[in-house]
């Protein structure tokens, strides 16, 4: 029988079958060390042939699920068909309501479970907060016994949240904000067709996916562009297949009625013939041709991977953004089959503008296996460019930091803290919790970018930056918060927004041999037990300070790792007391080579690094702890520095991290 986490790496594995996925990817996931998915993947290796499956390890690249009988699998593990997991709560509501609005006009609780792999009652929590979105267009969510749920309305109020909802920030608002308005045309705004391709698809009966409107309306602007230039497109389909969908020819020949009555712009049948192609892909298809769809995925998740790599925004989880590569793929490979051109007016902009994010696509898609023998054009390969700068603006978009108010117990004043960066910071923010300063914990911090604090946190080590601020916060503080979110979202690393310039002047030597000494400095021996390690550091952090010294060091540092864990990667743990309690500030270093347990999520912990602050000041520790936090987002370094002999060897691989 498999537990919760082997059935989530299992589904991990199963939704990235096309490629290997190594076990520090696995980890975080699972939000667990790669040491314990490698526990994991031991346990599944001598569980899963029963079940018609196996896991191939592959040195430097990791595991990939290889299923041998589908049947057999699928069933005892309860998995759905492949996709990712959908984890946010905004973003699990979006995939049911394109589901309501856009695939199937009824949904069962017992399938969206399965696909969504969450529990009823979360589901039931999404389809209440889901009746609260749509009760203002004097809609509402009906059930029937094996029916499932519906949106019940008129439908005019129907099409009011569709629009709303799914185009507000639609794909033309994106790629606006990167070309301006070239790609729009006095005639007709991208909002209007949009209603107009709804209206007429939902007449028709076709339920097209929010990315393949977008697609179509899309398309249907850069004609109307085309036409103005004086190019024209030449298709011609197979007369026999245009009889075979009546039904997709009569909605093309709608739309561009529509457009013409409305709009004044007239389409010749050409285009009318190609809006019937792009209707013409959302038709089921068969085994083998689901098969082959399924391949070209797989090609095309690889090259946005490595397009995602070399732009280091995140690409990967935009399932619109595959979807509508992949739809305008294979109306791509039908277009050049067919000797088909479809010049892009916007061509040369993209390609002056965007050089290096053309020049990206070109190199990754030129060798696409579909396009084998084939020539693609740089017309063709500057729509797909359009995508990918829609993607990216969808992301950044997107990306809101999660945010941490801390308290001490005021929980007033906290609230005023949480509505005043609300209010601040609406687009850039996401407040995801208040707490007290008793109530910090690793559940708590996990997700979190920055925290802002009323109380002085200084003493305390985190892993993400922190800035202190007074309750009414100040213009200054407002200021820091914004370029802390500037930082984070432009290069997202670590940063500290309260870091004093003056102390990145001096000499590094002197700034270390500040904080470390080398009778600070220890080896650990092999079998060591972290209480017996902790204990020793004290010791050695003990000269010159009071008698009460070790015990309270011993239980101010208990009090600080009960709140939240102080290993900051599966080789790096950083002990503190939660309040300063020697003289002076110092810190003791552990390098234990054959690693030691300090938890159950970290067992083989190699570096320490032991901060004993002073009661009277800390200047430039911030300098120290900075540093510590970009070592423990390089496991190599981590690894390499506990291999160290001595003390002069340890201070010149730290001395890089700052």
């Amino acid at each position: 029988m498999f537990n919760k986490k082997e059935i989530a790496i299992l589904q991990y594995l199963f939704d990235n079958q096309d490629r290997f996925v190594t076990s520090e990817q696995l980890g975080l996931q699972l939000n667990c060390s790669d040491r314990t998915i490698r526990h994991y993947i031991k346990s599944l290796n001598s569980e899963l042939p029963q079940y018609g499956a196996s896991l191939l390890a592959k040195q430097g690249n990791g595991y990939q699920l290889q299923i041998e009988n589908l049947d057999q699998f699928r069933p005892q593990l309860q998995l759905s068909r492949p996709r990712r997991a959908i984890e946010n709560k905004q973003d699990r509501q979006k995939y049911i309501l394109q589901q309501l609005c856009f695939n199937q006009p009824h949904i069962l609780f017992d399938r969206l479970e399965q696909e969504l792999f969450v529990s009823r009652s979360t589901l039931s929590a999404d389809f209440k907060e889901i009746s609260d979105l749509i009760k203002p267009y004097q809609l509402i969510l009906r059930s029937k016994a094996n029916q499932g749920v519906s949106i019940q309305g008129s439908e005019q109020n129907y099409r009011s949240f569709i629009m709303d909802y799914f185009f507000k920030e639609n794909f033309g608002d994106a790629i606006n904000r990167y070309i301006g308005n070239a790609i729009f045309v006095d005639e007709i705004r991208f909002e209007q067709l949009l209603q107009i391709i709804l209206e007429e698809c939902r007449k028709g009966k076709l339920y097209l996916a929010d990315f393949m409107l977008q697609n179509l309306a899309l398309h249907i602007l850069l004609a109307i562009k085309r036409i103005k230039t004086g190019h024209k497109l030449n298709i011609n389909l197979d007369q026999h297949e245009l009889n075979e969908h009546v039904n997709e020819s009569r909605v093309a020949e709608n739309i561009i009625a529509r457009i013409k009555a409305e709009n004044h712009v007239s389409m010749p049948q050409s285009e009318i013939d190609y809006i019937t192609l792009q209707l013409l892909a959302k038709g089921k298809r068969h085994s083998s041709q689901l098969s082959e769809q399924a391949q070209q995925q797989a090609e095309i998740k690889r090259r946005i991977e490595q397009i995602e790599q070399a732009l280091q925004v995140q690409l990967q989880d935009d399932e619109s953004l595959l979807q509508a590569i992949s739809q305008h793929l294979q109306l791509l490979i039908t277009r050049l089959k067919n000797h088909i051109t479809l010049e892009n007016p916007l061509c040369q902009e993209i390609k002056q503008n965007y050089q290096g994010i053309f020049q990206l696509v070109r190199s990754n898609f030129a060798e696409f296996p579909a396009f084998d023998g084939m020539e693609v054009s740089d017309d063709e390969y500057s729509y797909l460019t359009l995508h990918i700068l829609g993607a990216i603006e969808r992301y950044q978009n997107k990306k809101k930091l999660n945010v941490l108010v801390v308290c001490a117990t005021g929980y007033s004043a906290a609230q005023f803290i949480k509505n005043r960066l609300a209010y601040e910071f609406n687009d850039s923010l996401n407040i995801k919790d208040v707490v007290s300063y008793y109530e910090l914990s690793d559940q708590v911090l996990a997700g979190i970018d920055f925290i802002v604090s009323s109380v002085d946190l200084s003493n305390l080590v985190f892993k993400v930056p922190v800035i202190h601020s007074s309750i009414f916060l100040k213009n200054e503080e407002f200021e820091k918060i914004r370029q802390l979110i500037k930082q984070l979202k432009t290069h997202d690393v670590p940063f500290d927004p309260i870091l004093p310039t003056d102390s990145l002047n001096q000499n590094k030597q002197d700034l270390l041999l500040r904080f470390f000494r080398p009778d600070y400095f220890l080896l650990g021996e092999q079998g060591i037990s972290k209480k017996q390690l902790i204990g020793q550091l004290i010791d050695r952090c003990a000269g010159q300070e009071n008698e009460k010294y070790v015990r309270r060091m011993r239980e101010q540092i208990q009090q600080r790792e009960n709140l939240s864990s102080v290993a900051f990667s599966p080789y790096l743990a950083v002990p503190h007391p939660i309040k300063p309690v020697g003289e002076q500030c110092k810190i003791a270093v552990g390098l234990v080579p054959k690693g030691l347990v300090w938890d159950e999520m970290h067992p083989h912990i190699q570096l320490v690094f032991l901060i004993s602050p002073s009661q009277y000041g800390n200047a430039d520790l911030k300098v120290i702890t900075s540093a510590m936090v970009k070592l423990s987002e390089d496991e190599r370094a981590q690894q390499k520095m506990a291999q160290c002999q001595d003390f002069d060897q340890f201070i010149q691989l730290f001395s890089s991290f700052i």
